[in-house]
């Protein structure tokens, strides 16, 4: 006898609450697993780009320039991509920067900015044959923890003199002509706009600093600023914007749709400048924070990878002192997956062109007859050039490697785990026990490839799962009978080689077997 099968469609993942408690339409725990097309998938991998480098990148930079590529700072060497050379911009005499310290800068008017607490702020014209040099007119005696663009002007942050450091000192450049870089620092000086801030407030130093609309926002450990463009004597006010809220470190904060997501010490936001939500309080918030190696938290960084909707949370786990795993949001479905990382100092977004690649992969080849992506599962956009952000990938520093992100189904050549588990699924009425008879997971993906799945079942919440062994599930062949007795269900899903899969709903056969 056959009963009706239920189908389920469960996206997302959220780990914090009791498995019981979760929401029905959720996984309970994941790994290297994605959310797409309206179904939950084995996430993409990373390829090399680039070639050898020049040096160990800790930072990286897409320079959108007619000759260069890619700029990446090391701590000893900064190097730019050209048509697959690489050409050494250090400056003359050296750099030595500190690892902990990290790179910060951005681009005004095209002119790339570097900044470290160990040397004096440098930049680059874009010129190949030009080495980056001091910025003009800043005290040679001046060191910044952080510098970042902000509308014609360049603000540093955490500034350090020959009488000590200023640690809530804002220190802004003189206003920089179109398509130039600010003149001077000097704010002594007559007839410039130049200008130095000490913020009060909370304890600590200022962290770092981005935009929001005609804001730039500040932010220290544990609050935030607003830096406003006024004109006038004072050039820029400035003003509290939240009291309880900061970034952890460095690059822990992403600009997306006119907000911020920032992880704090304790928590992931969201705010637009007035309003402040937690996305992961009741769903990831005890599962990441209880997974930071806090030694090395510092290390963090969060990136918007807005060609898929996405805020990437990334964070060393207990073994690692650089990132090696993401949180990552879907801001569009406000839904959660978890992916690995390879020990990646800093990821950034930018253009990675198929030339650049030996064996480009699809993500890299848009166009309709060299899209060999399976219809139901791809994330091609066809015919998309180079023009809009959607044009855009993730490129990661590991090692001496770029790596682009979210191409082949390899970490770089090395095959990778992943898998989605649902743990203590209620089987409809709970005053019944029920016989699951089969799982019938309709799973899009390439022809052949092995899954492994395991199910189990609960008589009571809290009692232990008592698993079936795991048995193999070849997409496009397989149908799952199984007979497991419970008023809970369990199941895990995984896969260890590098086929595509993703798995839209899952339907399950259940009799009833006895009332309560």
């Amino acid at each position: 006898m056959t009963y009706p099968l239920i189908y389920v469609k469960l996206q997302g993942i959220e780990s914090d609450l009791q498995p019981h408690e979760i929401n029905p339409a959720l996984y309970s725990g994941g790994q290297n697993i994605s959310y797409d097309n309206n179904g939950m998938q084995k996430c993409r991998g990373y390829i090399q780009t680039y070639g050898a480098l020049n040096n160990t990148p800790l930072y990286c930079l897409y320079t959108d320039t007619i000759d260069s590529e890619w700029l990446y700072a090391g701590v000893n060497n900064i190097s730019v991509t050209s048509n697959g050379s690489h050409i050494d911009i250090t400056p003359d005499g050296g750099i030595t920067i500190t690892e902990a310290e990290r790179w910060t800068g951005g681009i005004l008017n095209g002119v790339i900015v570097l900044s470290s607490q160990d040397i004096e702020p440098i930049y680059w014209d874009g010129v190949l044959s030009n080495k980056m040099v001091t910025l003009p007119g800043w005290d040679p005696n001046d060191r910044a923890a952080v510098i970042r663009p902000f509308k014609n002007f360049l603000v540093a942050l955490n500034v350090t003199k020959v009488d000590g450091n200023y640690k809530n000192m804002v220190k802004w450049s003189d206003i920089a002509d179109s398509g130039g870089i600010p003149p001077t620092w000097d704010h002594t000086l007559p007839g410039n706009l130049a200008g130095e801030n000490l913020l009060g407030g909370q304890e600590g130093p200022l962290i770092d600093a981005l935009p929001l609309g005609d804001l730039l926002v500040i932010y220290k450990n544990n609050s935030c600023y607003t830096m406003q463009l006024t004109g006038g004597q004072f050039v820029f006010a400035f003003k509290d914007l939240f009291r309880n809220i900061g970034a952890l470190s460095k690059d822990c904060i992403a600009a997306f749709r006119g907000q911020h997501c920032v992880l704090t010490p304790d928590d992931v936001v969201v705010h637009d400048g007035r309003a402040v939500q937690s996305i992961v309080d009741m769903r990831m918030r005890k599962w990441i924070f209880d997974s930071i190696n806090e030694p090395y938290a510092h290390t963090s960084y969060v990136v918007n990878n807005h060609p898929r909707d996405e805020i990437w949370i990334c964070f060393p786990t207990k073994d690692a002192q650089n990132p090696n795993m993401a949180l990552v949001w879907n801001y569009n479905d406000n839904l959660f997956s978890v992916r690995d990382l390879p020990d990646s100092p800093f990821i950034n977004i930018g253009i990675v062109r198929g030339d650049d690649i030996d064996d480009p992969p699809d993500i890299l080849n848009p166009f309709w007859d060299q899209d060999n992506e399976i219809w139901d599962i791809d994330q091609t956009p066809w015919n998309k050039q180079y023009l809009d952000s959607t044009s855009k990938n993730l490129v990661m520093c590991m090692g001496n490697n770029l790596m682009l992100q979210d191409a082949g189904d390899t970490f770089n050549n090395v095959e990778f785990e992943s898998y989605v588990e649902r743990l203590s699924f209620p089987t409809q009425d709970l005053k019944h026990v029920h016989l699951v008879r089969a799982l019938r997971p309709i799973i899009y993906g390439d022809e052949g490839t092995v899954l492994k799945i395991q199910v189990g079942g609960q008589l009571h919440a809290n009692d232990p799962i008592y698993w079936t062994p795991e048995r193999d599930f070849i997409v496009g062949q397989d149908r799952f009978d199984v007979f497991v007795k419970g008023r809970f269900l369990s199941f895990k899903i995984r896969s260890e080689s590098s086929g595509k899969w993703q798995i839209k709903e899952i339907g399950i056969e259940i009799a009833p077997f006895e009332r309560y």
